[in-house]
């Protein structure tokens, strides 16, 4: 099971990632399907993340840095840390996530005190699939059984970080 975690501005992307996730059997929480009227967002979004085995984060430049998207990633990293199971399953639509830039970018947000953490650090740690391409149906799949293939892979211990 997964949560989806992306910009309103990647929803296309999200939309098709979700689709094609519940056809191959893996349920998904995306904000447009599962979000609940007359209970709090924060709250929803919340225990979907504790409950879902992973939190797919769509990284690029448009999702990266909008507030709702670092609250979810903060989230994944607390309960990685809780549970000491890993959580996070970072994906990219571009290269920012990987651009020399954006640590810095990052530190700086950290001293600001706008983020409370320097969680770009911590999601490079991971290998992130490549969904550039996602519009070219043949590159699509390729990245998209990888993807389901991973996600079908027991939960991996973390060390305390």
């Amino acid at each position: 099971s997964c949560f989806i975690s992306h910009a309103s501005g990647d929803g296309d992307f999200s939309e098709r990632l979700y689709g094609d996730l519940q056809a191959n059997d893996i349920v998904c929480w995306h904000y447009t399907h599962d979000m609940r009227g007359g209970r709090e967002w924060e709250d929803q979004i919340s225990d979907a993340i504790k409950s879902y085995r992973k939190l797919i984060i769509v990284c690029s430049r448009r999702s990266i840095y909008r507030p709702n998207v670092v609250s979810e990633i903060l989230r994944a990293i607390d309960e990685e840390r809780r549970t000491g199971e890993q959580k996070l399953f970072p994906i990219r639509l571009d290269d920012h996530i990987l651009g020399p830039g954006i640590m810095e970018e990052a530190r700086e947000k950290v001293r600001s005190g706008e983020w409370r953490e320097n969680w770009v650090y911590y999601v490079r740690k991971y290998h992130i699939l490549d969904f550039s391409i996602w519009k070219d149906e043949e590159k699509y799949q390729h990245e998209f059984i990888r993807l389901v293939q991973d996600l079908r892979t027991p939960p991996q211990r973390k060390h305390p970080t």
